[in-house]
């Protein structure tokens, strides 16, 4: 289903870098949640691509286009083969075209060959553009690519052993497997995502507790790109009976790069 006015705004601010707070939240948790959604989320992306290379964004979309969209390198990829898709289809006049390509035109009428030329033209501006479209989606990233990392509670930056983590060029989302004692501990959980100032990055309410290798863990997803290089840290929380939180747990991290 087509997203709304509202929402595909919104979707366009997110890839401009416009977006925060709770807007913010709510775009990367549908990314990481609803498939649909982020189909959506990248073809909006192909069309800012091709609004940029048509020069059909305003100062300021351009400004942040090149400030924010353009600082991931397979973003860059996307814009050189659009400009160069471009380059080909509008540097090369009709006339040059039907000498290069039909030079034994049976029609005497200059009015019947043009118009051939020009036939011949769309169709294969047409093909072009739909296998470059094709390719450009499926071929620069590995979609769902994911690292998954197991955190304890406690550990901190002044203990020494804080828990390094290096990114891969590709991974779409990290999922934080937060260590706990009970999986019946409480009804839900709250983690919370902050930089080592205490600054909030993500806030994701409603997170179950499962069991892996032995052991209880609550899933905390994320999209990779929230991570940069630095120390960060999750607060864990549990909703009790009362409907209160409780603290469970801090997780703290290192970016490396």
């Amino acid at each position: 289903m087509t997203p709304s006015p509202e929402i595909q705004g919104n979707i366009k601010k997110y890839l401009l870098g416009q977006l925060a707070g709770a807007d913010l939240e709510e775009i990367e948790r549908r990314v990481l949640t609803d498939d649909d959604f982020h189909e959506e989320v990248q073809i909006m992306e192909d069309e800012l691509v091709d609004e940029y290379v048509n020069a059909e964004l305003n100062a300021d979309e351009r400004r942040l286009f090149e400030k924010n969209f353009l600082a991931d390198p397979e973003s860059r990829k996307k814009l050189r083969l659009g400009r160069a898709l471009d380059r080909h289809l509008s540097a090369q006049s009709l006339e040059r075209r039907q000498k290069a390509l039909f030079p034994f035109l049976p029609f005497r009428n200059p009015i019947v060959s043009y118009s051939l030329v020009a036939a011949v033209l769309v169709i294969v501006g047409v093909v072009s553009w739909v296998a470059f479209r094709t390719w450009r989606n499926s071929t620069p990233r590995e979609p769902g690519k994911i690292l998954a990392i197991e955190l304890t509670p406690g550990l901190t930056r002044d203990e020494g052993e804080i828990k390094k983590i290096a990114i891969s060029t590709g991974t779409d989302s990290v999922e934080l497997e937060l260590r706990i004692v009970s999986v019946d501990q409480y009804q839900s959980y709250r983690a919370v995502l902050q930089t080592s100032e205490g600054s909030e990055k993500l806030r994701i309410d409603s997170l179950r507790a499962t069991t892996k290798d032995s052991g209880v863990i609550v899933l905390f997803k994320l999209a990779a790109g929230l991570l940069t290089r630095g120390d960060y840290y999750v607060k864990l929380s549990g909703l009790n009976p009362r409907g209160e939180y409780e603290d469970v747990g801090r997780y703290s991290f290192r970016i490396i790069k």
